[in-house]
């Protein structure tokens, strides 16, 4: 069985048009095969700049509503979302779940391996390969990180 689940973030995006995202994501879910669709409650307002990280607070707490969803899923799982925050919870449930037999293939533009300091914007969509990796705030990053030997970045046209 498989479930998609949506999550129509929007936080983790700098673009004055990122509220979108979650129109997008709710049409994108609807267009994939599965046995259940899950879309997790997230917030839809923004949030302040903490650490160098645009909307933080919403970003950690959509984190932990995308966890709680996860925790009642027992199916393979497509993650559909808005902005690239919101592969966290799924790849950390994925880790737990296969270990070190984990391999992730992150097709973005950017490899998304920068720091709360490198943009000016706080976005941290562009943050995210590196949270994954263990080096990322606290509340964004997870557990039990990926090893470099895990994640294999393809498509990166800047960065």
């Amino acid at each position: 069985m498989t479930t998609v689940l949506c999550v129509p973030q929007w936080q983790g995006s700098a673009s004055s048009k990122a509220p979108r995202l979650m129109t997008g994501a709710r049409r994108a879910a609807e267009l994939v095969p599965a046995d259940a669709v899950v879309t997790v409650p997230v917030l839809d307002t923004g949030g302040e700049k903490i650490a160098g990280i645009r909307a933080f607070d919403a970003l950690v707490e959509n984190q932990r509503r995308t966890q709680k969803a996860l925790a009642g899923i027992d199916d393979r799982v497509i993650t559909i979302g808005g902005d690239c925050a919101v592969d966290i919870p799924p790849i950390a449930a994925a880790h737990a779940r296969y270990g070190d037999a984990l391999t992730v293939l992150w097709i973005d533009a950017h490899p998304d391996v920068y720091s709360p300091q490198s943009p000016p914007s706080g976005a941290f969509h562009g943050m995210v390969v590196r949270a994954l990796l263990g080096d990322g705030p606290a509340g964004l990053t997870p557990e039990r990180p990926l090893a470099p030997q895990q994640v294999i970045i393809a498509g990166e046209r800047a960065g």
